[in-house]
């Protein structure tokens, strides 16, 4: 809808932030004027969407009286494409009433999703009381917002139902008590969606991520990960921080360091390269296979990647992992089987075990950097 000749655009008035002093079209508030609630759909629909649109602005008018009687109008449509039409305008808008917004989250699914996803003016309270009386889609909606409070997530936990713990889960905003993550592990820890979920968990509890290092270490079929203990006799297989360079692939530039590139970019292309298939190969020794498949997953240079993995600033190891798409258990595996090797210098005649204490800060290190992808710019550029 455009202006017509001659007419001056209504401003908003006492008006600040990224919407201030942009001008309303008259032609919409004309629109608005003239609206009927017996007009044909298509128009209802049409007028719904630039109504929601510029909801926001259009309360800051002179109008305002105005714009409250059309939304009472719209939300009244017996039209289910009218009011989805309008859901889907105002889901975001932080002005809109909390009595509309209420009454669109509890309107048809198809009117509510966007509103129960989005809308920042819907309180916990009435959330929990759709959670628990209204249907599985209503709760899935609610599971996708960002953030979702750890009471409304310990509310969807106790529900119990498969796909709504799989949304929850997969919300990396869905802040997730320790408990309520026991709690789903207890009831659904044989699914291996639940668990592909949990593991990718920005936060987990610090017992829950050793479960899963000894998961790895079971399924890669290496006491050292399981156990998390490295035994004399594994000793020798392992370089030491002091004999870094021996513990490099092939050499630069060489022909078979191209081939293990070209044969790593191939394995992801093919969807067959994971975190676990780095740990497969530093387990088998394979070190230039190991380099070569973390320049793939983190998309770097080879140079770069020997960088980060043999540096004494385990920070810049940190950042290659996540770049990977390491998990958290991944990348603690990953740099237990690191940490003991450096640990073992001349002992070579003893056991060496990794603590709990060394596992819950190198635990929290990598989820400081998940959360926070500033810290990783550093390592890579902007990129």
């Amino acid at each position: 809808m455009t202006a017509g000749a001659g007419n001056r655009p209504i401003m908003t008035p006492h008006a600040s932030g990224p919407l201030a002093g942009q001008p309303v079209d008259p032609a919409l508030i004309e629109a608005l004027r003239q609206f009927r609630s017996s007009a044909p759909t298509k128009i209802r629909v049409a007028l719904a969407t630039e109504f929601g649109r510029h909801y926001d602005r259009l309360v800051r008018t002179p109008e305002a009286a105005l714009v409250a009687t059309v939304l009472e109008q719209l939300l009244k449509d017996t039209e289910l494409m009218v009011r989805q039409a309008l859901a889907a305008m105002v889901a975001t808008s932080r002005r809109l009433p909390n009595d509309a917004a209420a009454r669109l989250a509890q309107d048809a699914i198809e009117v509510a999703r966007p509103v129960l996803e989005q809308s920042p003016v819907l309180d916990d309270a009435l959330l929990a009381r759709i959670v628990r009386e209204l249907a599985l889609p209503y709760a899935l909606a609610i599971a996708r917002r960002q953030p979702l409070s750890a009471e409304l997530s310990a509310l969807m936990v106790a529900q119990g139902q498969l796909a709504l713990l799989q949304m929850l889960l997969a919300n990396p905003a869905a802040e997730l008590a320790d408990a309520s993550i026991e709690q789903i592990l207890a009831s659904h820890g044989d699914d291996e969606i639940i668990l592909a979920h949990v593991a990718r968990r920005p936060v987990l509890p610090n017992a829950v991520v050793q479960r899963f290092v000894s998961q790895i270490g079971n399924e890669l079929q290496w006491p050292l990960i399981s156990g998390r203990r490295l035994k004399p006799k594994e000793q020798a297989r392992l370089p030491t921080a002091r004999t870094a360079h021996v513990f490099r692939g092939y050499p630069t530039g060489s022909e078979r360091e191209q081939a293990v590139l070209a044969e790593a970019q191939a394995s992801l292309t093919s969807g067959q390269l994971a975190p676990r298939a780095v740990l497969a190969l530093l387990r088998d020794g394979k070190i230039g296979q190991m380099e070569a498949a973390l320049a793939a997953l983190a998309k770097v240079e080879l140079r770069q990647v020997r960088l980060l993995l043999y540096d004494s600033d385990k920070r810049g190891l940190v950042a290659l992992c996540v770049r990977a798409g390491f998990t958290t258990a991944e990348y603690v595996a990953f740099r237990m089987v690191l940490g003991l090797a450096e640990q073992a210098g001349d002992r070579r005649d003893r056991e060496i075990v990794y603590s709990e204490d060394a596992m819950g800060f190198v635990k929290a290190q990598y989820e400081r950097s998940m959360a926070n992808p500033a810290l990783l710019r550093g390592w890579f550029g902007q990129s």
